[in-house]
């Protein structure tokens, strides 16, 4: 069982790619998930630079043979998964649906929204959930999980996206790995495939690979008040 996973949300025209790193700690009776790495990369990144920067984060000494990664498909489509497979990457595949179901079709996770926030929410609830404080790119999470919008509709689902012009890569990149980090099952990409490595500029590269730290931002306040605002939203 792979011990970190690596949340992929393929950048477009006019949202950065971005990536979460998190690590799953067993616990007495649940696990823990600590993520010690979030980055963005420069608007505009090439799907092959983007690849070549997933398999240099898994170079890593603490990844090498020990992450999974898992790739948002959503508006990018199955090509940009086939490249990862041919650079022998292997990611779980995830569109992230609308509704409130999860399947898995063809080799293809689909995984409603509400699912993977849900998740995010649960844990942070609980304190299963910590943030490194002094990541650089820990304050624009913290905006996306503010600016993060949950309506009800009419049958009684919840509908969660991020206000019109906000980003929300950082949060669904996060959620993707701790999504996966629940499961059971997570195969590590082997360290075989990973012979090559590619050198692009990243806005903040991986430093040092702390997990906990000395301190993590008050994200069950911040949950908490994303909550209220949700609802008061629906009323």
């Amino acid at each position: 069982m792979a011990e970190y996973t690596i949340g992929i949300d393929p950048g477009q025209t006019s949202d950065p790619t971005a990536f979460a790193i998190v690590r799953r700690i067993p616990g007495e009776t649940k696990p823990l998930f600590h993520c010690g790495h979030l980055e963005r990369l420069p608007l505009g990144t090439p799907y092959p630079a983007i690849i070549q920067h997933a398999r240099r984060l898994l170079q890593q000494e603490t990844l090498r043979g020990n992450a999974e990664l898992v790739l948002d498909l959503t508006g990018v489509g199955r090509p940009v998964g086939d490249m990862f497979r041919l650079e022998g990457l292997n990611p779980v595949r995830v569109t992230i649906t609308a509704g409130n179901d999860e399947t898995f079709i063809d080799g293809e996770h689909h995984v409603a929204k509400s699912i993977l926030i849900s998740h995010v929410q649960a844990l942070l609830h609980d304190g299963r959930l910590l943030i490194q404080s002094e990541l650089p790119e820990a304050p624009a999470l913290r905006t996306e999980l503010e600016e993060f919008r949950a309506t009800v509709t009419d049958s009684g689902h919840w509908r969660f996206g991020a206000r019109s012009g906000a980003h929300d890569d950082l949060l669904l990149a996060l959620a993707l790995a701790v999504w996966r980090g629940s499961k059971r099952r997570m195969g590590p990409v082997h360290p075989d495939v990973l012979a090559r490595s590619a050198q692009i500029r990243t806005r903040h590269s991986l430093d040092r690979f702390g997990f906990g730290g000395d301190g993590t931002h008050d994200a069950i306040g911040e949950l908490r008040a994303f909550q209220q605002r949700a609802l008061a939203r629906g009323r």
